[in-house]
């Protein structure tokens, strides 16, 4: 679609003055960019798109398609992302207010969870005493007190 300022006033008769406009191709050809960027250095580099930050379906399964994992903070994001067909194993859980319930249901799903306070760490401990034969793995998010920490060991 050319924009122009007819265009746009078109739209704003249509939507009203607020709204928003998708370039799918524009953001496949950054988002290929921007992973060569990285993977001509790093070649075992992935992308998680954030949708927190626009989660739109359209755009959210076209980073799906493309082969990006989805990175959600919230159960209705990660309820989202398992809509549109992403496999749990392609999600990554962050964000600090997880419920037990969804911090379960994704672990046990194999979603990358990232545990960002010390309650999520117990409610995993708690999870493993009862499914002691069950494989555990998560993320922690770690603060820098000194020079010496460790981030996101898995």
């Amino acid at each position: 679609m050319a924009l122009s300022w007819q265009t746009l006033h078109k739209l704003e008769k249509e939507y009203g003055d607020s709204f928003f406009i998708l370039d799918i191709r524009h953001f496949e050809n950054n988002y290929k960019e921007f992973l060569q960027g990285f993977s001509s250095i790093y070649p075992n580099t992935n992308l998680g798109y954030s949708y927190k930050t626009n989660y739109i379906p359209k755009l959210c399964q076209t980073v799906h398609s493309m082969g990006g994992y989805a990175e959600v903070v919230s159960q209705m994001e990660y309820d989202l992302a398992i809509a549109i067909g992403v496999p749990p194993t392609r999600i990554i859980f962050n964000g600090p207010l997880k419920q037990q319930e969804d911090l379960e249901k994704a672990i046990l799903a194999g979603s990358i969870v990232n545990l960002d306070c010390l309650e999520e760490v117990e409610m995993v401990e708690a999870l493993a005493e009862r499914l002691p034969e069950q494989k555990i793995a998560v993320g922690l998010r770690c603060i820098v007190i000194s020079n010496k920490c460790e981030t996101n060991a898995r």
